[in-house]
């Protein structure tokens, strides 16, 4: 006869994230639903803004991309579209806690001050490397910055939105379906990369490189802290310092 005491601390086989198909699967839904709501809320935008929508012309829609009132709005509007469907997703696999599936784990002090000195170390060994081969982010930022209309509200949407929503996705869920097939820590790390860096396509090649490398430190400290709060964090301050840059650059 078996032993019920033994049954009892068998590991459970439907304690897993969903596979890599479904992970993918949620995550090409959830790119859908992000351009979604770009759409829906430039549409907003340039009804509010404008007293005759049909008389738009192609180089105002060209000139949107620059808006950073409409940036701000954008990015704040898909952050909770894209946590509303990574919560759903990860609430429909059964046995398996949002909390772990998106390592909502608290870490100490001391563990996160030493990722955000990390960041900190990246930001001045490439700002260097920009500086030495002359090398700019393109004017993207800063024309957003320029035309950002109410500066709290695009610092709310970078700083805090950005940060939050991005890494809940690629560091959450899309890093957990990853990690939990065949491709291991390294493959999910990498591709989590890649794929986070090519969506920062309104900057220059050089810079979407650098993205990629922040990216893989992100996804490492995700790893050796199991928690998500250490690569939000380290992307808030990542973009903080971008922002503070900016204005000092303007100024």
């Amino acid at each position: 006869m078996s032993n019920p005491e033994v049954e009892q601390f068998k590991p459970d086989p439907t304690r897993k994230p969903w596979g890599i198909w479904a992970t993918l699967g949620f995550s090409v839904i959830t790119a859908i639903f992000y351009v979604l709501i770009q759409v829906l809320v430039t549409i907003v935008f340039l009804i509010s803004t404008r007293n005759q929508f049909s008389e738009i012309s192609q180089q105002d829609l060209e000139e949107l991309q620059f808006n950073g009132l409409l940036t701000s709005w954008g990015i704040i509007a898909g952050g909770i579209v894209v946590i509303g469907l990574v919560l759903f997703f990860a609430k429909l696999r059964k046995n398996y806690s949002i909390q772990e599936y998106l390592s909502l784990k608290k870490v100490s002090a001391k563990d996160l001050g030493k990722w955000l000195i990390v960041t900190l170390i990246y930001l001045v060994v490439f700002e260097g490397i920009f500086y030495l081969f002359k090398l700019s982010h393109g004017d993207w930022i800063v024309r957003v910055y320029q035309t950002a209309g109410v500066l709290p509200l695009l610092y709310l949407a970078i700083v805090v939105a950005a940060a939050i929503g991005e890494e809940i996705f690629f560091r959450g869920f899309l890093f957990q379906g990853l990690q939990a097939s065949r491709l291991g820590n390294n493959g999910a790390l990498v591709i989590s990369s890649v794929i986070w860096a090519l969506i920062h396509s309104q900057y220059e090649a050089h810079t979407v490189f650098s993205i990629a490398i922040i990216g893989l430190i992100l996804g490492y400290a995700r790893i050796k802290t199991n928690s998500i709060y250490v690569p939000i964090a380290m992307h808030g301050l990542n973009n903080l310092i971008a922002l503070i840059q900016v204005a000092i650059q303007l100024r």
